[in-house]
């Protein structure tokens, strides 16, 4: 016989002795309740076996009451005190009792303005004794309100805060053996909760790209408004699917939630890039790729975007013109250096990708490019060039050779040919002989274009370019006799009016003299007149003076 350790779980509720307070809402005050689950624990010990104590446990209320109860096994004390203070913590009960129901009641009814469709409760359930608080609902947000009104009542406690809320309840004492009698009820702190709005989703249509039938707008809106949880519906332009299910040419966008109590709704997938290209096969391009050649680049010729080296992975996309290039010193067997190819639509389909050959480019492309070679057809004396039969070859090695005829095969990347020009002639640089170098796209540069007559010598630069004699040219004369002209006729008018201002400031001053004069004259007159009088003035008083003598 073994020490067990037994726990016994109150599935349903149970009849309550009188003595236990009217705020218990387990069998009696022996039994642990939990406010997460909402149900009662009890730890039994003895030396019972298994069975035995699975038969007392189903028996331990009697004939009092119907009540379920589950018996759990621990090896000692601390493992069940352990996995008690773990039960009662985090409230997995339903994880080990699958068949558990929770009869103890729920409060519901919250005062204070709840809205259960725009709101829940964290904890979900608002259990006796819980204290839970008022969230809004995923696809909610809560709205800034202004400063809360106090409301005093039976149902109010002041230790809450704002948004929280308490679970309490009593037995019924009238009619304990009904297991569902325990009244509960919520508290709340007497302000009412902030209210939670809907989220809105906002669509610009005109920015909806590769997209056929783009909703409208309302003509006094600029935006395209949806609730959460709605849907659109967008149709995919050719070559173009849906980001969710690159086999449908349908996507369907949903307004969601982003960040947890966000106040905009979040398009789901993203509205703007829900039709996506469609691609060609990655695989089948790498494998395009002749040996010694390479992926070069690719342009979208509809949206004149162009991906460099580092963007293979975007080659393969629908309206991409990938360059298939051979690698320096390397040609296709047609002596072409590059190949295009173009990603388009498959036959009768809207969803599958297919490479076509593109300017000019023959599917399949060769396997592999070839080293540079420069062709000796090219590189044929005609009678027109005035060269001598006789030229020099150096072919892949250090020492000329002179010979009067080509081979018959390809040169080999930079080989040189010499060509001399007969007598009283010469090449375009004025030189005796002419090199032609095998270049990196299997032409010979320069091309060969023969001797031409020799002419008189001609000064050039170590560049190539020609230098004559330095003269002035003839429209440099012209333009210097006009100028000078022109500057004879300027000075002419500038002296002529001087001479027409000398002349009138002339007149001016004569005229300033006369006018002068006559001023001068004018004041001698005056002061001649004024003089006879005085002396008549003086005559005629020593007169008056002579007669009054006389008299007396």
């Amino acid at each position: 016989m073994h020490l067990w350790w037994f726990l016994i779980v109150c599935l349903l509720y149970c009849p309550f002795a009188l003595t236990v307070p009217p705020d218990v809402p387990c069998f009696d005050d022996s039994w642990q309740y939990s406010s997460v689950t909402g149900k009662c624990y009890r730890a039994l010990n003895g030396t019972e076996s298994w069975e035995v104590a699975s038969r007392k446990c189903a028996g331990v209320f009697g004939n009092q009451s119907t009540a379920n109860v589950t018996l759990l096994q621990f090896k000692n004390q601390l493992e069940l005190q352990a996995i008690i203070n773990l039960l009662l913590e985090v409230g997995q009960m339903q994880v080990f009792w699958t068949a558990a129901r929770r009869i103890v009641p729920k409060c519901d009814n919250a005062p204070g303005g709840f809205d259960p469709k725009t709101m829940n409760f964290v904890p979900t359930s608002a259990h006796p004794r819980a204290t839970v608080k008022a969230e809004c609902k995923p696809g909610t947000f809560m709205k800034d309100a202004s400063s809360p009104v106090f409301q005093d009542g039976p149902q109010v406690n002041k230790t809450l805060k704002q948004n929280e809320y308490y679970c309490t309840g009593q037995r019924n004492q009238t009619v304990i053996e009904d297991p569902m009698t325990f009244e509960t009820s919520f508290q709340y702190s007497g302000y009412n909760v902030t209210s939670c709005e809907l989220l809105k989703c906002l669509l610009l249509p005109e920015q909806l790209e590769h997209v056929d039938n783009k909703p409208t707008a309302d003509p006094s809106e600029r935006f395209v408004t949806r609730l959460y949880g709605e849907n659109i519906s967008l149709d995919c332009s050719p070559g173009f699917v849906s980001i969710q299910d690159n086999s449908s040419k349908t996507v369907v966008v949903k307004c969601g939630q982003g960040a947890v109590q966000a106040s905009d709704g979040l398009w789901i997938p993203e509205i703007y890039q829900a039709c996506v290209a469609v691609t060609c096969s990655e695989v089948e391009l790498r494998q395009m790729t002749p040996n010694h050649g390479k992926l070069a680049s690719a342009r979208n010729y509809q949206t004149d975007k162009v991906f460099g080296p580092q963007q293979v992975n975007e080659y393969n996309v629908f309206g991409n013109v990938i360059t298939i290039r051979c690698n320096e010193g390397f040609l296709y067997p047609d002596r072409t250096v590059e190949k295009e190819v173009e990603c388009g639509l498959k036959e009768d389909s809207q969803i599958e990708g297919k490479y076509y050959g593109y300017s000019g480019t023959v599917l399949p492309i060769p396997s592999q490019c070839e080293a540079t070679t420069c062709l000796y057809e090219s590189a044929v004396m005609k009678p027109e060039h005035h060269m001598l039969p006789n030229f020099l070859i150096k072919n892949g090695t250090s020492d000329w050779k002179n010979v009067t005829k080509h081979e018959g095969l390809p040169y080999a990347l930079q080989a040189e040919l010499r060509f001399y020009c007969e007598d009283g002639y010469e090449t375009v640089e004025q030189n005796a002989y002419l090199n032609i170098t095998c270049g990196n796209l299997g032409r010979w540069v320069p091309q060969l274009i023969g001797c031409i007559a020799k002419t008189q010598k001609i000064p050039s630069q170590s560049d190539g370019r020609f230098r004559g004699e330095k003269e002035e040219a003839k429209s440099a004369k012209q333009i210097s006799s006009v100028m000078f002209i022109l500057t004879f006729i300027f000075l002419g008018l500038i002296l002529l009016l001087d001479l027409t201002t000398v002349g009138r400031d002339a007149k001016q001053l004569m005229r300033n003299l006369k006018l002068q004069k006559r001023r001068i004259q004018a004041v001698r007159q005056k002061f001649r007149k004024s003089q006879q009088q005085s002396q008549g003035n003086e005559f005629e008083v020593d007169s008056n003076s002579e007669l009054r003598n006389r008299t007396e």
